[in-house]
C-alpha cells in the first residue's frame, strides 16, 4: 500500500497539485498507521512474553511448595516408621537415620532428638522438591513413570545404610545386619510410595 501511494503521489505532483495534497495527506496517515501497527505488535509480543514468564514462575513456585509438602510428609512418615520399628525390635535403624556425629563441627554437638529430626527433614525437603519438579517437567500425567522416578530417586538413600553405619561413632546396626538392612530398605520404600502419593494428590 505504501508503494502504491508513493507512486500516485509522484504522478499527482506533476499533473495535479490538488491530488498531490490529498495523496500527501493519505501517505502521512498511512505511514502513521503502519508505525502504530508495528508498535502495537511489539507491545503485544512483549506482553505475551511477560505473561508466559509470569505464569511459568508462578507454576514453578507452586511446584516448589508441593515439593516441600511431599518432602515433609514423606520424611515424617519415614522417621516415625523407623522409630516404631526400633521401639518394637531394638534394631537401631531410627538412631542411624538421625545420626550426624560423623559430620565435622555439627557432629561434635549433642543435639536434641527434635533438632536431629529437623536435619533429616531438610534432606527430605530437597528430595521432595527435586522429585516434584522432575515429575512435572518430564513425567507429567504419567503415573507409572512418576512412581518409578520416586523409587529411583530414593534408591541411593537405601545404600547410604553402609557408609552411615561405617562412619557412625554412636552405636548403630552392624554393616552385615540383614534384619536392619531389611527394615531400612522397607522404610525407604514406604518413603518413595508416600512421595509419589503426595505428588499425585496435588497433581489432580
Amino acid at each position: 500500500m505504501f508503494y502504491v501511494i508513493r507512486s500516485n503521489l509522484l504522478i499527482a505532483a506533476v499533473h495535479s497539485p490538488k491530488n498531490f495534497a490529498t495523496d500527501l495527506f493519505t501517505l502521512i496517515c498511512a505511514t502513521r498507521a503502519m508505525i502504530g501497527s508495528k508498535a502495537a505488535q511489539k507491545r503485544g509480543k512483549k506482553a505475551a512474553i511477560l505473561n508466559f514468564t509470569t505464569k511459568k514462575k508462578l507454576m514453578m513456585s507452586g511446584k516448589v511448595k508441593e515439593g516441600l509438602i511431599a518432602g515433609t510428609l514423606s520424611g515424617i512418615i519415614l522417621g516415625l516408621l523407623l522409630k516404631a520399628i526400633q521401639y518394637k525390635t531394638g534394631v537401631l535403624v531410627y538412631t542411624l537415620l538421625l545420626n550426624i556425629d560423623f559430620i565435622p563441627v555439627i557432629g561434635d554437638i549433642q543435639w536434641p532428638e527434635m533438632i536431629e529430626f529437623i536435619f533429616h527433614l531438610i534432606i527430605s525437603l530437597i528430595i521432595g522438591i527435586v522429585y516434584t519438579i522432575g515429575s512435572y517437567r518430564y513425567f507429567y500425567k504419567r503415573k507409572v513413570a512418576q512412581l518409578l522416578f520416586s523409587y529411583l530417586l530414593t534408591l541411593p538413600t537405601v545404600f547410604l545404610y553402609f557408609p552411615l553405619t561405617y562412619l557412625a561413632e554412636k552405636p548403630t546396626p552392624p554393616l552385615n545386619d540383614i534384619e536392619a538392612i531389611s527394615y531400612w530398605t522397607l522404610g525407604h520404600a514406604v518413603y518413595a510410595a508416600v512421595l509419589f502419593a503426595a505428588y499425585r494428590f496435588n497433581e489432580k
